[in-house]
């Protein structure tokens, strides 16, 4: 017998040298005017990543982002990838972050500042629906609904935009943080004779 594993989805993990204090506290001063979101709070500014202190971190980003791109996207064409937002997330306890995707965008990551393998996850959901529902005896990538992955401080995950994810309610009190951020593309995509072609 043999089973074949079509269409995955990939979740690109690494991590990152850790952050120096002075940009720890650069993070810090954002926390003082923040966004309050559905569970937990978020930076005003989306555009993290462009300010000055941040220029390396998001450099390294860049070439996480670019191998992400030749080892899974694969394109034919040259395209240029690029970072269209970013921001901070602060999660405290009792605070969670909801189920959402990323629209308008291709891939996207999240950067773990501060965060507890033991404790933290993040949960992907399946995005496709499912007419019935058979409760299996021990759940696999095939018969699960929902999958998570441990994060801790220093550690980047990349993966589609359109992946359905969330946090669950922290429990204990201390705080998450983590620098996300949204990845689209520039030049041609599609076919032509395909009726897909776009230029962007």
């Amino acid at each position: 017998m043999n089973i074949l594993t079509i269409f995955p989805t990939p979740i690109y993990t690494t991590y990152l040298n850790c952050l120096d204090k002075k940009l720890l506290k650069e993070i810090d001063k954002y926390k003082k005017d923040p966004l309050v979101n559905q569970g937990n709070i978020s930076s005003k500014d989306i555009r993290i990543l462009d300010k000055h202190p941040f220029k390396n971190l998001k450099n390294n980003f860049m070439k996480h982002i670019y191998q992400y791109v030749r080892d899974i996207i694969n394109p034919r064409d040259e395209l240029n990838f690029y970072i269209t937002s970013s921001w901070l997330n602060w999660t405290d306890k009792n605070q969670y972050h909801h189920l959402h995707a990323h629209p308008n965008s291709l891939i996207s990551g999240v950067y773990y500042i501060n965060a507890d393998s033991n404790k933290d996850k993040l949960i992907f959901e399946r995005n496709t629906y499912t007419p019935f529902e058979i409760t299996p005896k021990e759940y696999n990538l095939f018969n699960s609904q929902i999958w998570w992955i441990p994060v801790e401080k220093n550690k980047l995950v990349l993966f589609p935009s359109s992946l359905f994810h969330k946090v669950a309610t922290v429990k204990e009190d201390y705080t998450r943080i983590s620098l996300a951020f949204n990845v689209f593309v520039k030049g041609e995509i599609g076919k032509k004779d395909g009726l897909t072609y776009l230029n962007i």
